[in-house]
């Protein structure tokens, strides 16, 4: 018998609505959530992720338009810019390997 593997990301969105008092949500659609925790000093870390698992990183071979999840990301990348400004901004962005969610980090030091 196979053991089902804890998904972190999936559990912090299924319990979103109790969690929000330490994850402060800067920006959310309904493929990606964008956050940052209340308990970190001396940056700003936003953490942004899909909401789904996704197979693969985003398939930059397909046409911007075809995809969902790029547009997505982007336009929530666009909100924190306008919010944080351009400055400072460190982006990382990888897929989780436990979990399987596309997850981006980004950082300004403060």
């Amino acid at each position: 018998m196979q053991s089902e593997i804890r998904c972190e990301f999936c559990e912090l969105i299924n319990d979103l609505e109790h969690r929000r008092k330490e994850l402060l949500v800067e920006f959310e659609t309904d493929n990606v959530l964008a956050f940052r925790r209340s308990d970190v000093f001396g940056e700003i870390r936003i953490s942004l992720i899909s909401k789904q698992h996704v197979d693969n990183a985003i398939d930059f071979s397909r046409p911007y338009d075809d995809n969902e999840l790029a547009k997505e990301i982007g336009k929530t990348i666009k909100h924190i810019e306008d919010r944080y400004g351009r400055s400072g901004m460190e982006l990382y962005t990888d897929i989780a390997r436990q979990s399987n969610h596309m997850h981006c980090s980004i950082v300004y030091n403060i």
